[in-house]
């Protein structure tokens, strides 16, 4: 091919350029010798030769710039190995010619693009002889997204919540509702805020528009206010004040100034195990249900008693469940049942929880754990027992566990049903808890046998600080056996028994399993709270001097004389071979306490105080033993 190509360009040459006439066939058209000299070097050495060799393949590309609307790539030089020069390069955007850049530009932008958009770009080299390189590798690359500016920051407060009204005012508590606020800056509203007298009480989720405050003094003057926060921290102003009165505690029906209980009846006669009980008002007819025997519900319907079973054989519910305890879950108006699945024996379980189905007690109890015990390290639970109540104040309530091996743990709501992880507290084991404003700071504190764990602000991931109580350091060990640390199992209750404005602490000796501790606490007692409940002894107020055995105890106003009253009952749940009573003392609102009247020669296990019959008097309710016997009711005749 390059032999024929040199042969026409040869003679083309001569045609034009010099005659050649016969030049190819060797004859002499008597040229000068010039001329002879002139075409030897073509026929010899020298070829005018045209350049079809295609340049390098642009390699590399990378982009240098990515926009929402541009792009930015460049490529490594091309090279053209067949004598020319490279001349330019063409830019293809998805297989579409786009744009030739000159040889010395090896970058190329890209502009007016589709945001958020995937692009595919093509590059190859053309020299000066037109000759194309193949196509680089494709670059394929997508803008970025368009990001929208920034909201402006939300400045305007929500609005003030308006038609703050009482829908209930009590002894020794108020209820309030409120019309809800919204946020006007285009934000969502976070919180409400509770203020009495001036001073911030609690703080309620963002959908709460009612709130009960408990525990107030009778006969007294209080003042409320609401306002609402946004997610911006906006507040709104505080609401119109709403003032209210707690109604004057009523004097002690005519005649029935004393207690006075009936003899016990028969509720039940429990052939799997009579376990923990619990009360509330399930139907909200105005009367309580009790709770007890493998979960079930014990209602009164004028004449007799109607079983309704919450959970059948579910886990450990039909060995042994602790106590349970009651609150409405799901805010839905009807309380729903709290309740350990645990068992006396093993060390893994679970906290459980039973939906209330809108108060048909024969309806399905829908069970809902909330958290599991697997058994490892301290995540071990065994048997067990429950306080709910709010904690930290916010108008949702709370959960804490206590396990007879390990410790507590503290459920707090997330104010929507669900509650964070648990916060773990070590102590020492076994049993006795209640829930209380030990040091008046607004938030409830937890109490055990002889020691009390102060609630931080943070009640979630914050440290809860041990006080000792002084005067009952023998009901807390810290240097006996583990054996023997069995034996201090306590009941424990927190109230005002003097109307001081503190609390107090009412605790009994609850089982003695072994007879190895002799010198350790017995008896039923109360500790009055002093000014430094700190560093000051603790004043021991003692009701009954003996046993180990007292495994019920309840602490409430019996007659409605408004003094605190204490009940209690001895298990069989001991070695101290203690008389099978149930006691009763009058309190005189002070501190002291009428003699005690036994009301009883049950047995009682986890007694619980209700109305069963809506009369308006507490009744007793007493199951005789852990695991087998009869549930029994003591019907309070002080109003009759």
């Amino acid at each position: 091919m390059r032999h024929k190509l040199r042969l026409l360009i040869l003679s083309v040459f001569c045609l034009i350029h010099l005659g050649c006439g016969n030049a190819f066939k060797g004859e002499n058209t008597g040229a000068s010798q010039e001329e002879d000299s002139f075409l030897t070097p073509i026929s010899n050495e020298e070829e005018v030769l045209q350049d079809l060799e295609a340049p390098s393949i642009p390699l590399n590309l990378m982009v240098n710039l990515l926009e929402t609307k541009r792009i930015s790539f460049s490529w490594s030089e091309s090279t053209d190995s067949g004598g020319g020069e490279i001349a330019e390069y063409q830019i293809y955007r998805d297989n579409m010619f786009l744009a030739a850049m000159p040889s010395e530009v090896t970058t190329f932008t890209d502009e007016n693009l589709v945001s958020d958009t995937t692009y595919t770009y093509l590059v190859r080299a053309v020299d000066t002889n037109e000759n194309e390189s193949d196509f680089s590798e494709p670059l394929i690359i997508s803008t970025l997204s368009e990001v929208p500016p920034p909201p402006l920051p939300d400045t305007q407060a929500p609005s003030v919540p308006q038609n703050l009204r009482s829908t209930n005012i009590g002894i020794h508590e108020v209820s309030l509702s409120w019309s809800a606020s919204s946020d006007l800056g285009g934000g969502q509203l976070a919180f409400y805020k509770v203020y009495r007298n001036g001073t911030q009480i609690a703080t309620l989720a963002a959908n709460a528009t009612q709130f009960t405050d408990k525990n107030l003094a009778d006969n007294t003057n209080y003042t409320y206010q609401i306002l609402a926060v946004d997610d911006s921290n906006n507040e709104s102003a505080r609401s119109t004040s709403l003032n209210l009165k707690t109604l004057t505690i009523p004097p002690p029906p005519v005649g029935s100034k004393d207690i006075k209980f009936s003899v016990s009846s028969l509720v039940f006669n429990a052939n799997t195990g009579t376990r923990g009980s619990a009360v509330g008002d399930f139907d909200n007819d105005g009367r309580d249900e009790f709770v007890g025997e493998a979960l079930k519900i014990f209602d009164w319907n004028g004449s007799q008693w109607i079983s309704y079973s919450v959970a059948q054989s579910t886990g450990h519910l039909d060995r042994f469940a602790g106590d349970g305890e009651v609150m409405d879950i799901d805010n839905d108006g009807y309380l729903d049942i709290v309740q350990t699945d645990t068992s006396n024996t093993g060390d893994n379980g679970s906290l459980v929880w039973f939906k209330n189905p809108k108060g048909d007690l024969g309806g399905k109890w829908i069970k809902t754990i909330i958290y599991s015990w697997d058994g490892s390290g301290s995540n071990k639970i065994r048997h067990s027992e429950e306080e709910v109540a709010d904690i930290n104040g916010d108008g949702f309530q709370d959960i804490v566990v206590r396990g007879i091996t390990t410790g507590s743990w503290i459920f707090i709501n997330k104010m929507n049903g669900t509650f964070h992880a648990p916060k773990f507290l070590s102590h020492n084991s076994r049993e006795g808890l209640a829930l209380a404003d030990i040091d008046k700071d607004g938030d409830l504190d937890i109490i055990i046998n002889g020691i009390w764990f102060e609630t931080p602000n943070d009640v979630v991931n914050g440290n809860y600080v041990l006080r000792k109580i002084k005067g009952m350091e023998n009901w807390y060990p810290t240097s006996v056996s583990t054996d023997i640390l069995r034996d201090y199992a306590a009941k424990v209750r927190a109230v005002d028994v003097n109307k001081d404005g503190k609390m107090d602490i009412i605790i009994s000796n609850s089982e003695e399993l072994t007879a190895k501790s002799p010198n350790k606490p017995h008896g039923v007692h109360v500790f009055l709270q002093p000014s430094d409940f700190i560093n000051e002894s603790w004043v021991k107020v003692t009701l009954d001097p003996d046993h180990y055995s007292w495994h019920s105890l309840q602490v409430k106003d019996l007659n409605n004389d408004g003094n605190v009253d204490i009940i209690a009952s001895i298990s069989t749940v001991g070695v101290d071979n203690a008389p099978f009573e149930t006691k009763v003392w009058q309190g005189n609102g002070d501190g002291s306490f009428k003699t005690a009247q036994v009301i009883g020669s049950d047995t009682g296990y986890q007694g619980i105080l209700g109305d069963y019959d809506g009369d308006g008097y507490l009744d007793y309710f007493l199951p005789t033993a852990f695991n087998l016997g009869s549930i029994r009711i003591y019907r309070n005749q002080s109003g009759d």
